[in-house]
């Protein structure tokens, strides 16, 4: 999901938000404790609120942080705990896979918990709010295909594995190199497809914006209820393939990855998942 769809979920980024280039330099749990008022301000950055919109969306957000504490960071920790305790020894590429699962199943639970809300906001949005929309989402997609399509397609296959690199050692500390070159083959079986890949994202902003110019809450719900949860049943069947592709070599790189970590990355891999676990604690998530 781009930021432009993030946007619409109000809260789906809030996990997310230390990766992005405004939050930088906060942690998770800090990012989280003052999501309300982090995501107003990218929501104000996208449509220019009111002043009673501000305080409506702040609200809005807050509940839902509120609900998202007490019901889904205990099922985040149980899930990092099981990830914690089988890290000693190699992962199977059943457990890989229901991992994959899983994450996948938050995602739809919390876009399902979200859409609602979010959609009654949308719905209450004026002419200059829509067109200052999109605005912004054109430009997003400017960037996005530029940023994407910098250099030759050996140079951005370069970028991508490099950045590919960055998020595994992140969880492993530094990879030997056959262990880089079990990353490096991952992204041999990975098809690029960026037209593909820009005109989703195109159709995605398209949609969402017919849709909010409905001012109906309930279309709109219907309506990125499909786009989000429902991509099959109107992805080019190409493109879903290749995705479909992509998950089942990124599922493989994790399970022959995990047979060859060392010891000390088996610690740095423990550390990571128990700092995690340590932010959920913090957060003062129910057990």
């Amino acid at each position: 999901m781009n930021r432009a769809v993030r946007l619409f979920l109000l809260l789906a980024a809030a996990l997310s938000l230390a990766a992005c280039g405004r939050f930088a330099s906060m942690g998770a749990a800090l990012a989280y404790k003052n999501a309300a008022t982090l995501l107003t301000w990218t929501v104000d950055d996208y449509v220019g609120l009111t002043t009673p919109q501000k305080a409506s969306v702040r609200d809005m957000i807050a509940h839902e942080v509120y609900w998202h504490r007490d019901h889904e960071l205990p099922v985040y920790r149980r899930f990092l705990a099981s990830v914690a305790d089988r890290s000693q020894r190699p992962y199977t590429q059943a457990e890989v896979q229901q991992g994959w699962d899983e994450v996948r199943g938050d995602y739809r639970r919390e876009v399902e918990r979200l859409l609602p809300p979010a959609s009654k906001f949308l719905a209450t949005l004026d002419e200059q709010q829509l067109a200052r929309l999109e605005r912004k989402l054109l430009d997003d997609e400017e960037k996005f295909e530029k940023e994407m399509t910098k250099g030759n397609a050996e140079e951005r296959r370069t970028r991508s594995l490099k950045k590919t690199l960055r998020v595994v050692e992140d969880w492993t500390g530094r990879l030997s190199s056959s262990q880089r070159a079990i990353v490096s083959a991952r992204e041999d079986d990975v098809a690029p497809m960026l037209e593909q890949r820009f005109g989703e994202r195109r159709y995605r902003a398209t949609e969402t914006l017919t849709l909010v110019r409905t001012r109906d809450a309930a279309r709109i719900e219907r309506g990125l209820h499909r786009l989000l949860l429902e991509e099959k049943s109107w992805r080019l069947p190409d493109y879903q393939a290749a995705l479909d592709r992509r998950d089942q070599a990124s599922i493989n790189m994790i399970v022959q990855l995990s047979a060859t970590l060392s010891a000390e990355q088996r610690a740095h891999l423990q550390q990571r998942l128990q700092g995690y676990i340590q932010d959920i604690n913090d957060l003062g998530a129910p057990a």
